[in-house]
């Protein structure tokens, strides 16, 4: 064998057994490395989550015509068409994590906002204004449309049906 075969047999060893090592929550190696740069480039696998999600969250919109609302749709870029290549390559993944993210931290806000009693604020956050205008994005691919709305919804097994979490208002394409 040759000294790159050496080298990158050494290398890729070196790294499985590294990332192994930070599996564990409290091995010594995650605490080492975990707050320095070189920790950023080993993966971090988890397999359980510590709490489970039980509820799966969309994001939908209609579009409204002559004051009255159109039926809900999912976005285009939510609901993909599986290839057998996204095993290995799926970058849109991240546009769809993004969008679910911030429709969560939506969520999140509204609920505080509410428990202000400042329900009318949600409109005035990132998370709010992001999703308006990724929804405002999706709308115009359809130019007959004049407003739109959009929701989050949250479906679970425990639930015969799917239920609004959160609801915007309507604006103008």
């Amino acid at each position: 064998m040759d000294l790159l075969a050496v080298t990158a047999t050494t290398v890729l060893t070196a790294l499985t057994f590294v990332t192994v090592l930070m599996a564990w929550p409290r091995s010594p190696v995650r605490h080492l490395l975990g707050g320095v740069i070189v920790g950023r480039f080993v993966p971090r696998w988890t397999f359980f989550a510590p709490v489970p999600g039980t509820t799966d969250f969309h994001v939908v919109w209609r579009a409204w015509e002559k004051d009255s609302p159109g039926p809900w749709r999912e976005m285009i870029a939510m609901t993909p068409q599986r290839r057998p290549i996204d095993v290995l390559w799926n970058p849109s993944k991240f546009s769809r994590k993004a969008t679910i993210d911030i429709a969560l931290e939506l969520l999140q806000e509204s609920i505080i906002l509410n428990d202000q009693g400042d329900s009318n604020a949600a409109i005035l956050t990132v998370p709010y204004i992001l999703l308006a205008q990724r929804t405002s994005r999706e709308a115009s691919l359809y130019p007959m449309i004049e407003h739109f709305q959009f929701a989050i919804v949250a479906d679970s097994l425990a639930e015969p049906s799917a239920r609004p979490a959160f609801v915007s208002r309507v604006h103008a394409a």
